[in-house]
């Protein structure tokens, strides 16, 4: 009996992007090898390949937009500590109860201000800027617990520390958009290589090719179709999971919606109060 390459054209359109382009990556790292020496498929796996590596061009640097993003909301978050920190010393500045206190609020006051336009530098200046004005800070941790700011600067450490772990840890992909094409447009060209390499591969099989060849034909649908098997289990659990929230959500909408009806039911049917006749 004559193996044959499963139904795959409804998987591709249905799994989203990144799937997608695992579920080709899977399959031209397992068979290369074995394509090099096959003419016949070659040039129409070297399209394939071109096309799945432009499109995971294409998402890698929409990951990196969205990893820029991410990084200035974070920026945005230990900014608005620097300013928390100004405004919550500045009474005790302008209206201390002492000369004592003026002192003290005004010291923390001028670390501060030193480092204020912290905002207005390069992301690696300004979290070295800040680093360095908490150490100072933290040297006079009795000021910091009197005057209310301990635990603002602790936010604004811990998210000093998380923006400069992203920040660096972030995707270094920079490849401008525009060059490569819309990702739809590409991803379509791309499945569309992946089904010129399947109808070669079964043209091979139905021809009367060598039976070496053959062999090396039913190796590599094996190896497509165990991908085509593992990633339609990964749409269908996908699917079962969105499907059952999806109800979850319908049934506590419908809920929720009942409760005031059958509240306004059962008024209805109180009868109104009798009054008492004199």
């Amino acid at each position: 009996m004559q193996i044959e390459i499963k139904s795959y054209s409804n998987l591709l359109s249905r799994l989203e992007m990144g799937k997608n382009l695992q579920f080709v990556k899977n399959i031209i790292t397992e068979v290369e090898a074995e394509i090099a020496t096959i003419p016949e498929l070659v040039d129409l796996f070297n399209d394939l390949k071109e096309n799945w590596e432009q499109l995971e061009a294409i998402f890698l640097n929409n990951q990196t937009l969205y990893e820029t993003r991410n990084i200035a909301r974070k920026d945005k978050g230990r900014d608005f500590s620097m300013r928390a920190l100004a405004s919550r010393l500045s009474p005790f500045v302008r209206y201390p109860q002492s000369e004592e206190e003026r002192l003290e609020a005004l010291r923390l006051k001028l670390i501060i201000n030193e480092h204020k336009q912290a905002d207005k530098k390069e992301y690696e200046t300004e979290t070295t800027l800040i680093r360095a004005m908490i150490s100072n800070l933290r040297q006079y941790d009795s000021s910091l617990v009197k005057y209310n700011l301990k635990e603002i600067v602790d936010r604004l450490e811990a998210a000093n520390d998380e923006f400069d772990e992203q920040y660096n840890n972030r995707n270094q992909v920079r490849i401008e958009q525009k060059s490569l094409g819309k990702g739809h447009t590409v991803r379509r060209k791309m499945n569309r290589s992946f089904g010129n390499f399947c109808k070669a591969i079964t043209g091979i099989m139905l021809l009367p090719f060598p039976s070496e060849l053959k062999a090396r034909m039913t190796r590599i649908i094996g190896l497509i179709n165990m991908n085509i098997d593992q990633f339609m289990a990964i749409y269908h659990r996908h699917a079962s999971i969105v499907a059952r929230n999806r109800k979850k959500e319908s049934s506590q909408t419908d809920s929720a919606g009942q409760a005031p009806k059958q509240e306004a039911k059962s008024s209805s049917k109180t009868p109104p109060a009798s009054s008492e006749k004199s």
